[in-house]
């Protein structure tokens, strides 16, 4: 037993144990380490993009929702001038035309901040379209509706 303990294979054999032992007990922790940790990070990244998209995606909902409801305001107080002019009852046409005369300018720089913010919050393609909106729907409106009420158009015009 003793010739069998002191034998080279049987001593070359216990070191290959002790040191697959070694190393198995070592390396292996050492490198779920790191894999872990690895993928640790990454899982926070992808957590960190996730909500910065989620913020990205609640501006532009923002955006759109006061973008619109200044629209729909700024398109009625315009639309009541006209609507007014059809009727018969000039003092609630002239009340409305100066309602208008008194708020166009204040939606007109409340419309156009709200486009300035989309700059930042949607493509270049949809920040140049609502630009185009304003400078050649919005305005021209406005232009044609002061034209019309400078002129004392009639109410067929």
């Amino acid at each position: 037993m003793f010739q069998l303990l002191k034998s080279e294979s049987f001593i070359q054999s216990l070191l290959l144990l002790v040191t697959t032992a070694a190393l198995t007990g070592v390396l292996v922790p050492l490198i779920k380490g790191y894999m872990d940790d690895r993928k640790f990070r990454q899982q926070k990244l992808f957590e960190a993009e996730l909500a910065r998209q989620g913020k990205v995606i609640e501006a532009q909902v923002q955006l759109l929702e006061s973008l619109a409801q200044l629209l729909w305001d700024f398109q009625l107080l315009a639309i009541a001038v006209t609507y007014y002019k059809t009727l018969p009852d000039e003092k609630r046409y002239q009340l409305a035309f100066d309602e208008y005369d008194k708020q166009s300018w204040v939606f007109f720089r409340k419309i156009r901040t709200e486009i300035s913010k989309a700059r930042r919050l949607t493509s270049e393609k949809t920040y140049q379209g609502l630009l185009k909106y304003y400078e050649e729907w919005l305005m021209k409106n406005d232009s044609a509706l002061m034209s019309l009420v400078k002129r004392r158009a009639s109410h067929e015009d």
